[in-house]
């Protein structure tokens, strides 16, 4: 008498593929803002307009930042 049974093991197959993926779409990048959000600590916010000199200069200095991350 058998007190165990041992089960054949099931060789792995290809790893599963959904066959309806329509479903799904390709991720799209918001649109850039062209403003510039300042937030203080005091949790007043300021929208400066991208043309703002102030606005530029705060991008570039986040671009160098960013870059220097990288």
């Amino acid at each position: 008498m058998r007190l165990f049974r041992r089960r054949r093991r099931v060789a792995a197959q290809d790893p599963y593929v959904p066959r309806h993926s329509g479903w799904a779409q390709a991720a799209v990048p918001p649109p850039p803002d062209p403003a510039v959000r300042l937030g203080f600590a005091d949790g007043t916010e300021l929208e400066l307009a991208a043309t703002h000199p102030s606005a530029v200069a705060l991008k570039t200095v986040a671009d160098v930042i960013a870059r220097d991350l990288t």
